[in-house]
């Protein structure tokens, strides 16, 4: 059967023959891409289709689905010196690594034609740079586009929130809006009758406030704005995903196995509202035709989550460290690895995602035993059983990190520079840098790489306070371990110097130093000094400080208190210090001496010869007031004759 006439116009595929199928491209990102194992809402509208009786042909320069991260070591990261590869190929990645030729859900129908034109992470402004030559190429008498969620998440003009991490760009759903609408005009440039069923963007977990709030904003624009677009010859149709899709930031998430991409349920909740477009507007399917089913969740296909066999997992050491990888299994893209110290107790298990079958750790030295186990994921779902327990020991050889690490903060940003390590007789082939910053405890860095040995940071917000780290790489051994500038206030000047320095003994190898905030600081450098020899942090020496005995680099705190590791043979001999800074700038140090056992720790900022609580205070009360009292008395007898001395109170 011929698809049946709607509202007046006639049935598209009456207007094709038999052998002129109607030609249909899926334009999308991840969440039409889909991953390995997946069913994914484009066959799921096949199916739909293929029961229509109407002749039809996915088109585009894809079949498959995004490929499985590689099993690599740790990557360098992208030079600022090379330009990204999306600047350069709008429509990267479209062959190699970053997709496979098929890769779908063993189930899945080898007679599915999955052509498509859809790319993991593509955004708006990425496609409608190439849209007209792919529909001139493809030749699409339908374009079904879900494209946009990148654009809002990932984007941002202007700049992140140092509080929220939220993008500030108050018009992002307004300049995400004028992306699709280019869609829609250049593609008209190579085929003006092209027939549009655009989608709005799904809600998601929550994750970013800002997020919710512009794709809020965004299918409210996209639903006033998007009529306005048809022509006679070029009809453009809304397609409500938003509304089935079951999942959002206040909602249970059954549609989404990640709290975004499609679960098996969400492949349904996904391709019902595209066959219902195509029913009543484009005229596609059998007269009186159901959209499409949603099967009940009970109903739907699992995973396989149980951990991989001790067999299959394998520890060996790395230039880095020590890695650990495993036989994967097909459709389980996600895992959860621990690590410890070999013997450390249950409580020091280092838990992290992986998205690859392979973890490295790294590794400050040679020689150091690794306890590990792991178990497979789905999205956010990871199961209860852990595998057994492998161990491994680190073989770090790579070169030691960047040396005079110097931070100067300017007004929307920061400027770093350092020297390279040591290199005697070229032993290391230095190929770039790594440069990282981020907001104080925040895990995530921002990392780019750098040719040279400067680096200059902009559009940072006035305030913000960020951490600065760095590594170098080598080739063939990797990155080295990271070595920490000083912190920086964007826009900031001198810190004020800190306050009420004290020091509380927690064990016989270990106090903790605590002292009052200083306005205007980034944060807090704590090294040592000999008592009655202050001197100035020297220049350009490392991160510049002294440094804590026993400990290669100094401390550096983001709050008011710290934890420090003292040998108990330098008791009584060293001074703690604590200097606040901003990038180069810096305040005065406030040291305090590290008693004995017996004694709590007194203290003395001898920038300023200010006496602080200490062990000794009491007595010095006591003698001072007794002393006093006595003076007193006595002028108190040469005043009245020898009367009674009067009481202090």
């Amino acid at each position: 059967m011929a698809g049946h006439e709607t509202k007046g116009q006639p049935a598209l595929a009456a207007t094709r023959t038999a052998a002129e199928p109607v030609r249909i491209m899926i334009a999308g990102d991840s969440i039409t891409h889909a991953h390995e194992g997946d069913f994914g809402w484009r066959y799921r509208l096949w199916q739909w289709l293929a029961r229509q009786n109407v002749p039809f042909d996915f088109v585009g320069p894809y079949t498959g689905v995004d490929a499985p991260l590689a099993v690599l070591p740790p990557q360098p990261p992208q030079p600022t010196e090379s330009p990204l590869v999306f600047e350069l190929k709008p429509d990267y990645p479209g062959t190699g690594p970053y997709r496979i030729p098929w890769g779908y859900a063993e189930e899945v129908s080898k007679d599915f034609d999955a052509d498509h034109f859809s790319t993991s992470g593509y955004q708006a402004r990425l496609a409608k740079e190439v849209i007209e030559r792919r529909v001139r190429e493809y030749r699409p008498d339908i374009m079904l586009v879900l494209l946009g969620y990148n654009d809002l998440s990932w984007t941002c003009n202007g700049t992140f929130s140092p509080t929220t991490y939220e993008c500030l760009d108050q018009d992002l759903p307004e300049q995400v809006l004028v992306r699709i609408k280019s869609i829609v005009e250049n593609a008209r440039k190579g085929n003006p009758t092209l027939k549009f069923a655009i989608a709005n963007i799904v809600h998601r977990t929550k994750f970013r406030d800002d997020i919710t709030r512009n794709t809020i904003r965004y299918n409210t624009l996209i639903q006033e704005q998007l009529p306005s677009w048809s022509t006679p010859e070029s009809p453009v149709y809304l397609v409500d995903i938003a509304s089935s899709y079951s999942c959002g930031p206040d909602v249970p998430c059954p549609g989404a196995f990640d709290g975004l991409h499609p679960s098996s349920l969400g492949d349904y909740e996904l391709a019902r509202p595209f066959a219902k477009v195509m029913i009543e507007n484009l005229a596609i399917g059998l007269e009186g035709a159901s959209p499409l089913e949603v099967p009940d969740l009970a109903t739907m296909p699992r995973r396989d989550l149980s951990p991989p066999r001790k067999e299959d997992i394998r520890v060996e050491g790395s230039p880095m460290g020590v890695k650990l990888t495993w036989t994967r299994r097909y459709g389980i893209l996600g895992y959860e690895t621990a690590h410890r110290l070999a013997g450390a107790g249950d409580d020091k298990w280092e838990v992290h995602r992986q998205y690859r079958n392979r973890t490295d750790v790294v590794a400050s030295e040679a020689g150091i035993e690794y306890e590990f186990k792991l178990r497979a994921c789905y999205g956010m779902t990871c199961e209860n059983e852990w595998s057994e327990i492998v161990t491994g020991v680190s073989t770090r050889s790579t070169a030691p990190p960047p040396t005079n690490i110097r931070t100067v903060s300017t007004s929307d940003g920061f400027l770093v520079s350092w020297s390279p390590p040591e290199n005697k007789a070229g032993k290391w082939n230095i190929t770039q840098y790594g440069v990282g910053s981020t907001y104080p405890g925040w895990p995530m860095w921002n990392i780019f790489g750098s040719y040279a040995q400067f680096g200059n940071i902009t559009g940072l917000l006035k305030g913000e306070i960020r951490s600065i780290r760095l590594a170098t790489w080598t080739d063939p051994e990797g990155g080295s371990i990271y070595r920490y500038g000083r912190p920086i206030v964007v826009g900031g000047g001198v810190p004020k110097t800190p306050r009420a320095l004290k020091l509380h003994r927690t064990s016989n190898t270990s106090i903790k130093a605590t002292w009052g905030q200083a306005e205007g600081a980034a944060g807090y450098l704590i090294d040592s000094q000999v008592p009655g020899h202050p001197r100035k942090p020297p220049k350009g020496e490392d991160i510049g400080v002294i440094g804590i005995p026993g400990q290669e680099d100094p401390i550096i705190a983001y709050t008011t208190e710290q934890n420090i590791d003292i040998p108990e043979h330098i008791r009584g001999q060293h001074q703690i210090c604590v200097v606040a800074v901003n990038g180069e700038l810096e305040s005065e140090r406030i040291c305090a001496l590290i008693g004995q056992p017996s004694l709590k720790m007194g203290v003395k900022d001898y920038t300023r010869s200010f006496s602080y609580w200490g062990a000794a205070f009491p007595a010095v009360l006591l003698v001072g007031t007794w002393l006093v009292m006595k003076k007193l008395r006595r002028r108190k007898k040469r005043e009245d004759g020898g009367g009674e001395g009067v009481a202090l109170t």
